[in-house]
This record gives structure tokens, sequence and C-alpha cells, in this order.
């Protein structure tokens, strides 16, 4: 107690004996002495209180600054608050244990505060050492805007970094403190511990940004304090040791009467509604640490720095925009800008700005996105293809079906042909599915279309290829047959046997769809990516991949069984390459459609693997060889037998001929019994005609049987 007033303390905490702000932290004791000063002459002011200070020196170290805090708050008296430290190392370390004994912990979130002025934090790094580590992080971020909190030492050792690393020029703005001194980047160079030359620093340095609060703004308001700038000086200079100290001590001074005007509205409250006073606050009150906290936040005054307003236990109030122009003044920065904090306007000189584009450069990169996909004119072109490839198989289906009793089609098993034209059909689908990419439809159905089109594609190389290895295997059970016994090979065992082989695909491909369905995914090509002359603009290019987990287990289990299909057939081929009647012997057409398909598919891989980044092109590739590997398949199989068809048409109508004089005398006649005659005519001279081929088949089918020394006796040569 003194005069009847109980003494209030502060602890302060300020590096008064080792480090850079030795000066600035004098300054501001000096300053804070003098606020207690003027706040304890007011009688409208904490009129039953008096403030005084204790201090202790953090010899700017946050080991020391922490022995320190426990120091003041462990040794009497008691402190209601504690100011400082100065130093953000420091004051991180004392604030993380303040809270336990109920004294006020501020901080300000930046990363949070950004977000909510909608801009984003590309990289945010903490270094003590390997800056060159740290800083290529941020570069990998694509960063234009580059932030270094950090003293002056430390800031060079940035820069030098940043020059080494080309972060620096038209694209790129730095922003650094904007309390740093006069010629701060002078006095703190040191050419041992840095690999660069001043000059170096200096490329870098010009141009960046600062922001710096206002010390001494002309107001037209009256202080609360009473001074006017001008008197405040005067006494700042007379009061204490009397030397002018720098910094930004005015901040200091108001700091004080803020605490003032928040104690003093937590006494009123405490008084008039709890009970309490001030005198009454120990470590352990709650109670009096929340009212003093929402009583500071509701502190508004002019101080000697400005008009004072808190948000959230941080004060606001308005900024400076400074620009290091080295041009113009190379041991600081200049006046560019103001923000009004408390009508939230900016106003910026622009001709007082220098860009070193000559032009403000973009906050980030612009990322542009191009999907690539096939393309809705070069699908057309292969749906059209495909479709007269569809209509062509079609059009032999109907031959097969239409002319099944001619012996030249009945003797090539026309049932099993349309099973195999039906396996060409599927493959001319899948061309088509293939090509609905997102250019097309939209992505979540292009998954659908990719996994209808890979079973279309499936299922129809076995329906084709198994159909014809499956003919191929009757004729080679009926000739490989040494024994007497009876050999009746139908169309249906011979159908059975192209439904297993089917079978086995459903079962794989079941299997797939079940464990690893299909799935698209947006696939990035970072070769393809680009980057403008400015380096203003970076392209991205994607494609939609139809994709499963283990896909190349599954592709490998596809192709695999393929491949034993292929193998089966090229035997059968082998084994039947000396039967002579060439309605029966495919033998020849088989090696050339596994020739065909196998030059086609390893082709069509390889150069899939290379144009895999240009969809139209994998794509054009892709179907061109599904297409030409189906249709030459097609007409090597077909073409001969309605060549053959045709030629025996030829051939019978040439016989017919011969018989004109007779002809001629019956068409002559036009009588309807002479009409009869003819047809009936006719159809005797076809049916000899068939009678005799099929005579000359049976009786080359006999001797070379009995080459092969083989009973033909049980045969069936229906």
């Amino acid at each position: 107690m003194e005069n009847n007033k109980t003494i209030l303390y502060l602890g302060t905490l300020h590096p008064l004996s080792q480090g850079f702000a030795i000066n600035a932290a004098n300054g501001y004791l000096q300053a804070v002495m003098l606020a207690i000063r003027d706040v304890n002459n007011r009688q409208d002011i904490l009129k039953d209180y008096k403030l005084d200070n204790v201090v202790l020196d953090t010899q700017h170290n946050s080991a020391y600054a922490i022995k320190q805090f426990f120091k003041l708050v462990s040794n009497k008296p008691q402190k209601m608050i504690i100011y400082g430290p100065i130093l953000s190392p420091n004051c991180e370390a004392v604030a993380a244990i303040s809270k336990y004994w109920n004294l006020l912990v501020t901080a300000r979130d930046l990363r949070q505060r950004a977000k909510l002025a909608n801009m984003e934090i590309l990289a945010s790094e903490t270094f003590s050492s390997e800056v060159d580590f740290h800083l290529a992080r941020i570069k990998e971020s694509k960063a234009r805007i580059i932030m270094v909190l950090a003293y002056p030492s430390d800031v060079l050792s940035v820069i030098c970094s940043a020059f080494k690393q080309n972060l620096y020029g038209p694209k790129y703005v730095w922003f650094l403190s904007g309390w740093f001194y006069s010629n701060w980047m002078f006095q703190n160079y040191d050419e041992n511990k840095l690999n660069c030359s001043i000059n170096e620093i200096l490329k870098v340095l010009d141009g960046y940004f600062a922001f710096k609060g206002v010390n001494l703004p002309d107001l037209k308001e009256p202080r609360l304090s009473g001074y006017t700038p001008d008197q405040f000086l005067t006494e700042y200079k007379n009061f204490g040791n009397r030397t002018h100290l720098t910094g930004t001590f005015p901040y200091a001074y108001d700091a004080v009467w803020s605490i003032a005007l928040g104690l003093n509205t937590t006494d009123h409250i405490l008084k008039k509604y709890h009970g309490h006073t001030l005198a009454d606050f120990n470590y352990k009150d709650i109670l009096t640490r929340s009212i003093f906290q929402e009583a500071l936040n509701n502190v508004s005054f002019i101080g000697i720095s400005g008009k004072i307003k808190f948000v959230d236990g941080n004060r606001i109030g308005n900024v400076k925009y400074m620009q290091y122009q080295r041009n113009k003044y190379i041991n600081y920065t200049l006046q560019v800008g103001f923000y009004d904090v408390f009508n939230d306007s900016v106003s910026i000189n622009e001709s007082f700005v220098a860009w070193k584009g000559k032009k403000i450069p973009m906050d980030h990169v612009r990322i542009v996105v191009v999907n690539l996909g096939i393309g809705f004119g070069v699908f057309i072109v292969f749906a059209v293809l495909s479709g007269i490839g569809i209509l062509f198989a079609l059009s032999i289906i109907a031959f097969n079906i239409s002319k099944r009793s001619t012996r030249i089609v009945k003797i090539t098993s026309p049932r099993i042909n349309v099973l195999m034209l039906a396996g060409s059909v599927c493959c001319y689908l899948a061309i088509v599915l293939f090509g609905l990419d997102w250019s097309i439809m939209r992505q979540d159905m292009v998954k659908y279309a990719c996994t209808i089109a890979t079973w279309q594609l499936s299922i129809g190389f076995t329906l084709g290829f198994g159909a014809l290895f499956c003919k191929t295997w009757r004729i080679y059970a009926i000739y490989r047959n040494k024994f007497s016994k009876k050999v009746n090979i139908k169309d249906r065992h011979v159908i059975l046997r192209l439904i297993s082989l089917v079978m086995i695909d459903l079962i794989i491909l079941t299997c797939w769809q079940i464990i690893n369905p299909l799935e698209t995914t947006v696939q990035d090509l970072p070769n393809k990516r680009l980057m403008s002359v400015n380096g203003e603009v970076e392209t991205f290019y994607n494609i939609l991949v139809c994709r499963s987990e283990n896909m190349s287990i599954w592709l490998g289990v596809t192709y695999g069984y393929k491949f034993l299909v292929m193998i089966f057939g090229a035997f059968l081929a082998w084994e039947t390459r000396y039967v002579h009647i060439q309605e029966l012997n495919d033998s020849k057409l088989i090696a050339v459609s596994i020739y065909n398909v196998a030059l086609l598919s390893t082709v069509g891989v390889i150069l899939h693997e290379f144009t895999f980044a240009e969809p139209h092109i994998a794509y054009a590739l892709v179907a061109s060889f599904i297409f030409f590997a189906t249709t030459i398949t097609t007409c090597i199989i077909f073409i001969p037998t309605m060549k053959e068809f045709v030629r025996n048409r030829k051939t019978i109508s040439s016989n017919t001929n011969n018989n004109s004089n007779v002809g001629n005398r019956l068409w002559t006649s036009g009588t309807k019994g002479s009409s009869k005659l003819y047809a009936e005519s006719e159809d005797i001279n076809q049916l000899k005609e068939e009678i005799y081929r099929h005579k000359m088949i049976i009786e080359e089918m006999k001797s070379y049987l009995i080459s092969k020394g083989i009973p033909y006796e049980g045969i069936n040569l229906e």
C-alpha cells in the first residue's frame, strides 16, 4: 500500500544486456516507465491503485527468458500481467507456459486469418539452419509471394539462398518485417558467413515490401494522455536517463495505457458483480483473468501511436505500406501506401510503386488444366468403320443362313460360321465402346463403357478363333482316327466345346470384375506440362485412364489364356495340313489368321505404350488394329467360300446352256407344260452336278484314308 493505494505490479521481460535488440528494448522500457508515471498521475483511472514495474533481463535467449519468467511469478510481489518479451522466439517460449498462472496469452494465427481473407498459404517453413533446403520446398510450392518473419541477420541468409535458387525478379514479391532499422542490410552483412556478395543480396531485396505501424500519426482528435506528438517526443527525451533511443517506443507507451484501462474496467466489474477487487487477484483466479481479457478486447482510445482497438486480444492499428527501392533510397524503405484499419480502406500511390517487370505480377502461377480426349471426329471415323464391319459380318451371316443347304456352304458348318461371325460383331462393337471417353460422355459413365468393351473384345476373340479352331478340331478328330469305331461328330459337339472356351472367358472376367473392377481415374502427364514464356501460366494435361488394381495380373491371365487358345489352333492347323479337300481344310487359313492377329497385336501394344499420352492417337491405333485384324480374318475365312459358291453357280449355268436347242424349243413353245418341263430339267441337272461332286469328294477322302492306313468303313462321311 502506498498513500492508501494498492500497488499493482507488472512484470517486464526485455533483452537489456545482449543481442541486437538492446537499444529497442531499452527504448520500450523507458516508454513503459513514462506511461506508468502518467497513468499514476491520473485520478480517473485506477484511482485506488498505483502501477509499478518489475523488470528482468532475458539476455536475448529463450531458455533464459523462461527462467526469468519463473522468477517473476515465483517471487513476490505478485504480478497482474507480464509485458514482453519483445523477441518472437522468447515470447513464444514464455507464452506457452504463462497460461498455467492465468496470465494472458495472445497469439495471432496467420494461417487461419489468411484463410478467412481468401488467401492460400502454399508453404510454411520454420528454419534455424539448412536454409537452402527450406527455401527449395517453398520454390516447389510455386509460391510467388514470399513473407519472411525473421531477424535481419537471418533474413540475409534467406535472401542469399533465394539468389542462388533464382527466387527473385519480376515474378516474385518479397515481404519482410517493417521494423528493421535504416541501413539494416549493410549493418548485418557478413561476407564470412554469406556465400553472396552485397550486390547479389541487393538484387533480391530490391523491390521488397514491408508493413509498418504508424508511430506518431497526425490526428485531429486529442490523445488520452494529453500529449501532442511533439510534446510526447520532448517528454520522452527528457524522461529517465534522457537518452533518445530508437524503436517503436510509442507502442510500448500505449500498451501500458491499454493495460491500465483494462484493469480499471475489470476492477469496476469485480466490485459491482462479484464482491472482489483487483487486490484479491492470485494466479489461480480464473474469474479475474477472463473478465480482464474481455475488458481488454473492449478497450478503445486515441493513443500516441494512433487509434487503439483490440480484436481477440491483438491490437489493430493503421499500417503504412513500404517498399525498398535501391535506386531511390539505398538505405531504407519508402512509403507507397496506407491502410486505415478503422475505415477498412487502402490507398496505394501507384506512381510510387516500382515493379520490376513494369507491371503488377500475378500472385500465383495460373494453372490451366487441359483434359485430353479421343475427340469426336476420331470417334466418328472409327464408329463408321465399325458400322461397316458389322454390316459386312451380318451380310456373311445372312449368306450362311440362306445358303446353308447348299453343298459348298453346308460342308463349312454354317452354324459354327454364324457363331464365328458373332465374335466379329462383338469386336467391332468393342471399338465403338472403347471410343466413349470424357470428351463424348459423362466421366462417371466411362467406366461402364470400358468394362463392357473389355468383355466384348475378350468374348468376341474367343468366339471368332474358338469357332474356327473347334471346326478344325472336328476334321482333326476324323482324320486322326485309326480305329474302325464309327466317328460321328456333329455341330452340337463342336458348339459345346466352343461354349466351354467362352465359359473360361466368363469366369476370368467375372472374377476380375468382382475382385478388382475397372475404374476410371484422371492421370496427370508431367512430361507434357508447359510453362508460358513469362512464367505466369502453367498448363497441365490430364487423360482419363480405365484401370483396376492388379491390372497387370488380370491382363496376364487373360492374355495367357488367349495365347493357349492360339497355340491350340496352331497345333490343329499343323496336324490337318495334309487334308486335300479344300472345303474342309482350314489349316492354311488358320496359319495366316494367327500370323495376322499376332503381328497386329504385338505392334499395337508397342505403339500404344509410345502414344499413351496422346489419347486420340492411342485410340486410333488400337481401333485400327482391332478393325483390321477382325476384318482381314473374316475375309480370309469366308471370302474363298463365297467365291467358290459364285463359281459353282456359273458352272451350273454353263451346263444348262449346253442344252440350248432343247431349251429354246421349250421356251418358244409358250405352253404351260413346256415351262414346267424346262424347270424340272434344270433341277435334274443341278442334282446330277451335286451328286457328281459329292462322289468325287468321297473318293478323295477314301484315297487319303487308305494312304494313311485308316479303315474308313466305320466313319460317317455324311
